[in-house]
């Protein structure tokens, strides 16, 4: 089919379809010109198409616009989940929401409990060093005790036999069970306890509660009994406590080297510190020894300044011995005993 023969057919097919279109047409042909009435026809089916593509690109650029907010409320979501708050759904997100989720807002701090307060030292192990914040401090009478001796109970079961046995020379009631609150080498409080004769009792107390106010140091303070040695020698216990740098006071023995009964059988002396400051025998040339090998730096250079170690400008030979009228075994002659505090009683 020619080129021609197509668009005559093209013709016919639209007058049917538009019949005054094809009229114009069909006289525009001879004319040459388009007829006024074809042109508004085709502005009318310009400007409908005009509105149609246009509602369509307005549909389009609304999606667009509330896809692009949504992704921004997510994000400021996500931020803030980031920031430590937990992430909000994006129509939960609210310029109040934001701000309140800021990690910039205030927020008024939960305090925290402290360690409660430690004031019944008799429920605590001997040796139980307070935490920070557990010792009461205005309640401080409360922790120096002093505790009769009654056969059966938890005391006396711990030294029948070994520190304490019966004899004609001191009786259980003679003696009393004193737990007293001291620091230790490391500046901490610690529960002590310790055995002396009921009539210094106390005076003991006293003595304590002066060192614990100026903060006076004893490395321990358990009774003998627990450094007991399968020997059942007092002696040995006495070593093994020393070796331990134990401060310690009663226990049924004679003295050091001899046969006599000990100051410490009758709860009336107390060794203190005795590492730092030990028991020498004196040789002739004046010479010291001691068996404690860690004992041996001290017996010369003692000096006040030196941690630990009695002498007379020492807090403790001011307070026995100044104060209380105690005798310090640092004086004597014959043998030399620095740890020593002793006390006749009437």
């Amino acid at each position: 089919m020619s080129a021609c023969c197509s668009e005559r057919s093209g013709h016919r097919l639209f007058r049917q379809w538009c019949p005054l279109w094809g009229d114009k047409l069909k006289k525009s042909n001879h004319t040459g010109s388009l007829p006024p009435a074809g042109i508004w026809a085709g502005i009318v089916l310009v400007f409908l198409i005009g509105i149609l593509l246009g509602f369509l690109l307005g549909r389009r650029t609304g999606a667009d616009r509330k896809a692009e907010t949504v992704s921004a409320e997510t994000s400021v979501g996500s931020a803030a989940g980031a920031a430590g708050e937990p992430d909000l759904p994006p129509a939960a997100v609210t310029p109040e929401a934001v701000v309140t989720a800021s990690p910039s807002s205030d927020v008024t701090a939960v305090p925290t409990e402290g360690p409660a307060l430690l004031t019944d030292i008799t429920a605590l192990p001997p040796g139980y060093v307070f935490a920070d914040g557990e010792f009461d401090f205005e309640s401080i009478d409360g922790y120096f005790v002093i505790r009769e001796i009654v056969p059966g109970d938890g005391i006396f079961e711990r030294i029948n036999g070994k520190s304490y046995y019966e004899n004609d020379n001191v009786a259980l009631s003679d003696l009393r069970y004193l737990m007293v609150p001291h620091y230790n080498f490391d500046g901490k409080i610690q529960v002590g306890e310790i055995i002396v004769n009921a009539r210094l009792a106390e005076e003991f107390i006293q003595i304590f509660r002066e060192f614990f106010a100026i903060g006076y140091q004893i490395k321990s303070m358990y009774l003998i009994d627990n450094y007991w040695q399968p020997s059942g020698d007092p002696d040995d216990a006495d070593t093994a406590s020393i070796n331990e740098d134990n401060t310690s006071a009663f226990s049924y023995r004679v003295i050091t080297y001899g046969t006599n009964l000990s100051r410490h059988a009758y709860g009336c002396a107390i060794d203190l510190n005795p590492l730092e400051n030990p028991y020498a025998t004196v040789s002739e040339d004046g010479s010291l020894y001691t068996i404690h090998e860690e004992s041996r730096q001290y017996l010369y250079n003692r000096s006040s300044a030196m941690p630990h170690v009695i002498t007379h400008e020492d807090p403790a030979y001011q307070i026995f011995v100044i104060e209380h009228g105690f005798t310090w075994g640092g004086d004597w002659d014959n043998v030399v005993d620095y740890q020593h505090f002793e006390k006749m009683v009437q």
